[in-house]
């Protein structure tokens, strides 16, 4: 069984963007990124994860843009997504 991915270049593409992001005034928005392709940004976590899902066969990060820093990692099972071979 391999470990969950740590997102660590999606994390740093996040943090280097979110200011400008804030001041575009998408606070409360969810965006998805892989990699360092950033897919979009959507309204609701269950459309930006709907299209993370679409678009990403593997691990990909939704995070909701914020001023602060809280977390939540969300397996694609828990979703009800089923388990890619």
């Amino acid at each position: 069984m391999s470990s969950p991915p740590k997102f660590e270049k999606e994390l740093a593409v996040y943090e280097h963007n979110r200011q400008a992001w804030l001041a575009d005034d998408r606070e409360g928005q969810f965006v998805v990124i892989k990699a360092d392709k950033i897919l979009g940004f959507y309204d609701e976590l269950e459309d930006a994860y709907a299209e993370g899902a679409k678009e990403f066969a593997d691990g990909f990060l939704v995070r909701e843009i914020k001023r602060t820093d809280d977390v939540q990692v969300i397996h694609r099972t828990a979703w009800g997504a089923p388990a890619r071979a």
